[in-house]
């Protein structure tokens, strides 16, 4: 039986000095007994954890896609719906995030219904603490070696792409600067100008090859947000004073009044928007509008990529943030994982939804984080 503590131990989320980060071991309390709920929460960050309470499947639902949790504890019986309901639901939602069924109420029917709607680990109450413990860091091991095993076999998948894709941009290079050779022996005006425009290829084709290896480095490397106050007008600003927009494409910034800062790592956001943006523009080969919003919530910043583009068949939406799933001719299939790696690994959630015809809607949401 957990013994209650008579003071609660706050874990931050957000070091107080030098670099801020993401604390990774967030678990989510959902159980309509506050009793329950604060005893454990006061446990699980004793531990290190960070913790948030849910009373109801409703709030538990909000919450899971405001923020990206690890684990939750799901009590079978809640007031507005069957946990093993809210089981099923936050699976299809969120299947990597490990799932432990609680209850006073224990049967075989309802182990068995809540292992195949996707529960981890099944718990009777009165909860013993060196269980739960036992499970929670069990759980957190599975769940580290699951994404250790896919990365490393991404990275397998990936030699033979990027070996491909920078062979040709290297081949064309060699051949680009045999072309200036030749042009710069040439004394006239018109060599020149033709080096400055085999100069210009080159530049396309270097920052083409980076884009590779920033986009393979961002999905494979550990990551830890350096979160700063940062402002959302001026991230907006920076990414497009790095693009190239056609005029044929007519941007719009929304960015609500009085929303002031945001804590977030600006470089890995900035990736995330310059990608989005880009996105967009290659979708509107014939124009059209781009429009960025951003504004807040109760609980998140919300930042909204829209453009009026080519759009997205129904049957690609799923398989966006899929590694290598492209529909580009000329693409690697890692610009959306990697900004739905950035984003998650500040908590958030990224999501899309688009009409072919009629163009597409990225939107992000990143939970509020105060100051620590």
């Amino acid at each position: 039986m957990l013994s209650r503590e008579s003071e609660k131990r706050k874990a931050p989320v957000i070091g107080i000095e030098g670099a801020p980060r993401v604390e990774q071991k967030a678990i989510l309390i959902v159980d309509d007994d506050e009793i329950i709920r604060e005893t454990l929460r006061d446990l699980l960050e004793s531990k290190g954890h960070v913790v948030e309470t849910a009373e109801t499947a409703k709030e538990a639902m909000e919450k899971s896609k405001a923020r990206n949790f690890n684990l939750a504890l799901l009590d079978i019986k809640l007031p507005d719906m069957e946990g093993t309901e809210l089981l099923k639901k936050m699976h299809s939602v969120t299947p990597r995030m490990m799932k432990v069924m609680i209850t006073a109420h224990g049967t075989l029917k309802n182990a068995m219904d809540s292992l195949n709607f996707g529960a981890d680990a099944y718990l009777l109450k009165p909860i013993n603490e060196k269980e739960l413990l036992k499970i929670v860091d069990e759980l957190k091991l599975s769940q580290e070696r699951l994404i250790q095993a896919e990365r490393l076999a991404a990275i397998g998948k990936t030699a033979g792409m990027v070996g491909h894709d920078l062979r040709n941009p290297l081949q064309g290079m060699t051949s680009t600067l045999y072309l200036a050779k030749q042009a710069l022996k040439s004394p006239k005006a018109a060599g020149m100008q033709e080096v400055a425009g085999l100069l210009d290829t080159l530049d396309g084709q270097i920052a083409y090859m980076g884009k590779i290896v920033a986009d393979l480095q961002d999905y494979v490397r550990p990551l830890a947000p350096a979160l700063v106050e940062t402002s959302l007008a001026d991230l907006i600003r920076e990414t497009f004073s790095t693009l190239q927009v056609p005029r044929s494409i007519k941007v719009i910034v929304q960015v609500e009044k009085g929303i002031g800062n945001v804590m977030v790592d600006a470089g890995l956001m900035r990736r995330v928007l310059t990608n989005l943006t880009t996105n967009s523009i290659q979708s509107m080969p014939k124009g059209g509008r781009l429009t960025i919003r951003a504004d807040k919530t109760r609980d998140a910043t919300v930042i909204a990529v829209e453009d009026t583009g080519v759009g997205i068949p129904e049957e690609d939406l799923g398989k966006l943030f899929s590694p290598f799933f492209t529909t580009k001719a000329k693409g690697q299939g890692l610009g959306l994982p990697v900004c739905k790696r950035l984003v998650e690994a500040h908590g958030g959630t990224i999501t899309a939804k688009s009409k072919p015809g009629k163009g597409s809607t990225f939107t992000i949401k990143i939970p509020v984080t105060k100051k620590g």
